[in-house]
């Protein structure tokens, strides 16, 4: 890689001017050396959030670094909230599925909207359920979480591009339902961009998720 060139922007970070603004952290929950470069490819300044073990490497590469035991869960676990914010970081990224609860309910502090930590349990669930049943040879659709219109504009431009959909074609729909409303309530099947513009703002947050032939049965 280039761990030398990470050390080197960071060390033309550390020697910029007094007074300029410096943007937000990303906390990356975990350890992965290709995240950590992608990162820093995207110039977003970031810390770590990895197991102690990983401390001296970290040091020595000059990556910040905060060491956290993620399977010890105790009245001290705010402890690691504070630390990141106190660094300025306002959004964690957790980089395995075991760390999905820690960046959870850290975003659910940095946004301070509790209901952050239950959707990113649910979205979790959803990606192992997918996954288990597309190892088991059960087709599967692809599904993603929507803050507003124009994400549900690219995820329905997104699955028809994948499809190989050409203008003039009609489009396949995508299915949307907002994450706060049980059973079917509020579900909609999009397959007409001018069709988005029928969502209002309650409808958000809400789940996208690409269209399946075939029967539905529920146990």
């Amino acid at each position: 890689m280039e761990l030398d060139q990470l050390e080197m922007n960071q060390t033309l970070q550390e020697s910029q001017p007094e007074g300029k603004t410096i943007p937000y952290l990303t906390a990356l929950i975990g350890w992965s050396l290709p995240a950590i470069e992608a990162c820093d490819k995207l110039n977003r300044p970031f810390v770590v959030v990895g197991p102690p073990d990983f401390k001296d490497y970290a040091e020595k590469h000059d990556i910040t670094f905060v060491g956290w035991e993620f399977d010890r869960l105790n009245e001290g676990s705010d402890k690691l909230y504070k630390q990141l914010k106190a660094l300025g970081a306002e959004v964690a990224v957790p980089l395995y599925e075991e760390c999905v609860e820690w960046a959870g309910a850290l975003n659910s502090r940095f946004r301070e909207e509790p209901r952050l930590f239950n959707r990113s349990l649910l979205l979790r669930d959803k990606g192992m359920m997918k996954r288990k049943a597309q190892m088991a040879g059960i087709k599967v659709g692809v599904f993603e979480e929507a803050r507003d219109k124009e994400d549900v504009k690219r995820f329905l431009k997104r699955v028809n591009d994948a499809l190989l959909k050409v203008d003039g074609d009609k489009y396949e729909p995508i299915h949307c339902k907002p994450l706060d409303k049980a059973g079917s309530v509020g579900h909609r099947a999009i397959d007409d961009p001018a069709d988005i513009e029928a969502l209002t703002d309650t409808d958000f947050p809400l789940l996208m998720e690409s269209h399946l032939d075939g029967q539905e049965f529920s146990c």
